[in-house]
């Protein structure tokens, strides 16, 4: 009789615990549900794929991105000061911006100029400076753009091959006062 006793005991309490990890299973599966939910609510946007850049927390440092400007950004001085503006909006500190056409010599610099009187700076690659063949251009804004950088451009012998990739690395100074 006492065993029987014990056992049901056992028994209850093993029906308890079991209980109490279904309950536990199912708060973990809903939570997880709500987290994916906050997710992908805060991730929409309707312009972009990915983080949804329009607030930026302090917990952030660098925000970048890269676009393929389809031959609208070198030769568009308001396709340039569009960038610029959203850049500042979302709080983005670097685009890295494919640009296949119009990579003239004069489109070059008039949109370098451009970037320049927002505060931006603008480093380039092109194919080569006598034709529309494109390239590359990284922006920075007023912040990243005073870092003091090295670039390097590849220029292979292919000239079909050039404007397709740029190597930039931050450089640092020597710091000579003890309040560094």
């Amino acid at each position: 009789m006492v065993s029987s006793m014990v056992s049901r005991e056992e028994r209850a309490e093993e029906a308890r615990e079991e209980e109490q990890e279904e309950r536990e299973g199912r708060r973990e599966e809903e939570r997880r549900k709500n987290m994916h939910q906050q997710i992908n609510e805060g991730a929409y946007h309707e312009r972009w794929i990915g983080s949804n850049m329009t607030t930026k927390g302090k917990e952030i440092g660098l925000r970048a991105a890269t676009n393929n400007f389809q031959r609208k950004l070198y030769g568009s001085k308001k396709n340039t000061i569009e960038l610029i503006k959203e850049m500042g909006k979302v709080g983005m500190n670097v685009m890295l911006a494919t640009e296949p056409g119009q990579g003239t010599k004069t489109n070059t610099i008039m949109f370098k100029n451009t970037v320049k009187e927002y505060g931006y700076a603008a480093i380039t690659c092109n194919r080569d400076d006598s034709t529309i063949g494109g390239g590359m251009a990284m922006i920075t804004d007023e912040a990243w753009s005073k870092l003091a950088a090295e670039t390097k451009i590849y220029e292979p012998m292919d000239r079909g091959s050039r404007g397709r990739a740029i190597g930039i690395r931050g450089k640092t100074t020597d710091c000579c006062t003890a309040d560094c």
